[in-house]
């Protein structure tokens, strides 16, 4: 399923209500301006987030990942970058709360959903983010990110992902919605 997003960070106040519940429940204050230091530099001071990138992306399950990276090497002339990830999720009244850093803090304040653990190839074709994943407990995936331009609507960023979709040969019966985390919990 393709699907229409706008970017946007954890703001300070989020970040501060967090750390506040965490010192509550462990009756400590002495960490909070540390963790805040090392959280301003993501988070807009403004709070003005009307000119956050907006994507366009789909998730499809792949059965031959290494023809897939083949076809997108060559697309973008690039090799690619491999990161390997740990996604945290943390328990949230409401939708999902991941984050790569200051896991200790919200463990203790939240708890624990689970871990994804992936190793991804990003490889950039045009303006379009293709990760190339193999993600543990799951199988191989893939995801197009369609950054959008100021002056592009959701419908070009679609028509130019069911365009790469064509070209890596992804049918929309392969298409997912979710994120990994959701599915390691089904499975589970």
């Amino acid at each position: 399923m393709l699907r229409s997003y706008t970017s946007r960070d954890m703001g300070r106040e989020c970040m501060t209500k967090l750390l506040m519940m965490y010192s509550k429940k462990h009756r400590t204050t002495n960490m909070l301006p540390g963790v805040l230091r090392r959280v301003q530099p993501f988070v807009h001071k403004s709070s003005n987030l009307t000119k956050m990138p907006r994507n366009v992306e789909i998730k499809a399950r792949v059965s031959d990942l290494e023809s897939l990276k083949k076809t997108t090497r060559a697309l973008a002339n690039d090799e690619g970058t491999i990161i390997v990830q740990e996604d945290t999720f943390f328990n949230a009244p409401n939708g999902r709360l991941k984050l790569r850093e200051i896991k200790t803090v919200l463990d203790r304040a939240m708890g624990v959903k689970g871990v994804v653990c992936k190793t991804r190839l990003l490889i950039m074709v045009g303006q379009t983010r293709v990760h190339l994943d193999e993600v543990k407990g799951l199988g191989q995936f893939m995801e197009l990110e369609v950054v959008l331009r100021d002056d592009q609507t959701t419908e070009d960023g679609q028509k130019i992902a069911e365009e790469l979709m064509e070209k890596f040969g992804i049918s929309k019966d392969n298409l997912l919605t979710g994120a990994y985390m959701d599915m390691l919990l089904k499975d589970n």
